[in-house]
């Protein structure tokens, strides 16, 4: 069933999406949340980055872990009908992009809601944009996976899914953090 998902979309092939969908999973993976991160620490708020910057390596060798323990073949190395468009290494479950995209969407949203509290007009405005385009992005990464042929469904919904439980669980730990640092303060 899911084989037939990613035989649909490698039915509609054409070099503009091969191209683009290449370029995409190379700016969504580890190197895009390097980018990320680096700007927010040099830009934005350096803790915060570092921190997150922790949090998103730590899912990443979660992820890591979880691929060699269920050891899933790609959809291509299972079904020869589809064709492998993207050289890569390891097994597909999860899907490592699809963590690094989560990941770096829900860093970003969480700084586009604090910053934009800073601003009564247009505040709803940009929180409903920035929650559009980190959806959008999140659905062109599973589209993009599937195109290529490196992950079933599934694989990209367990990498949404852990991305996000490590996500909030790293943010609960900073908000820990912070409460505990502000009331120090006043002690």
């Amino acid at each position: 069933m899911e084989e037939d998902i990613i035989l649909f979309l490698q039915s509609k092939s054409s070099i503009f999406l091969d191209i683009l969908c290449f370029i995409y999973s190379y700016l969504i993976s580890w190197i895009g949340a390097i980018l990320v991160f680096i700007i927010i620490v040099f830009f934005v708020n350096r803790k915060f980055g570092l921190f997150f910057g922790f949090g998103f390596i730590c899912t990443l060798i979660i992820n890591y872990a979880i691929k060699v323990i269920i050891n899933r073949p790609r959809p291509y190395e299972t079904y020869p009908q589809i064709i492998n468009k993207l050289q890569t290494i390891g097994k597909s479950f999860p899907s490592g992009h699809a963590v690094s995209c989560t990941f770096i969407v829900l860093t970003l949203l969480t700084l586009v809601y604090k910053i934009s509290n800073r601003f009564k007009r247009g505040s709803i405005y940009i929180k409903v944009f920035s929650c559009l385009i980190g959806i959008i992005m999140i659905a062109f990464t599973a589209f993009t996976r599937m195109y290529l042929g490196q992950h079933y469904l599934t694989d990209i919904v367990a990498g949404i899914l852990l991305s996000s439980f490590m996500f909030l669980l790293f943010y609960c730990i900073w908000n820990l953090k912070l409460k505990n640092l502000s009331n120090k303060s006043y002690k």
